[in-house]
């Protein structure tokens, strides 16, 4: 896949594709346009919309079987547990793990 897209890049062709990889979407284009329930979300380089993401993400959406059990690695953490926020997506996910 990441030939094809390079190869038809070389064309100067739009390819729209779909994924939540964004190491993936880095690997196989140049820019980035994202459209989230019919609406403009971002229209930038690969590179910019990873950084900008990571930067100012600072809130999740946390569902578990065993509430009590993340809510106390969390709050370990000094986030709050309930609302999850203090903390980024990503170091959420590894304790969640």
């Amino acid at each position: 896949m990441r030939y094809l897209f390079r190869n038809l890049a070389t064309e100067v062709r739009t390819v729209p594709a779909s994924s939540h990889l964004m190491s993936e979407r880095e690997n196989t284009a140049e820019r980035l346009v994202v459209i989230g329930r019919g609406r403009l979300l971002a229209e930038e380089s690969a590179a910019e919309f990873a950084t900008r993401g990571a930067r100012t993400r600072t809130h999740a959406t946390v569902r578990t079987p065993d509430v009590a059990r993340i809510a106390a690695v969390l709050t370990a953490e000094d986030a709050e547990a309930l609302a999850v926020t203090g903390t980024s997506p990503d170091r959420i996910g590894e304790l969640a793990s």
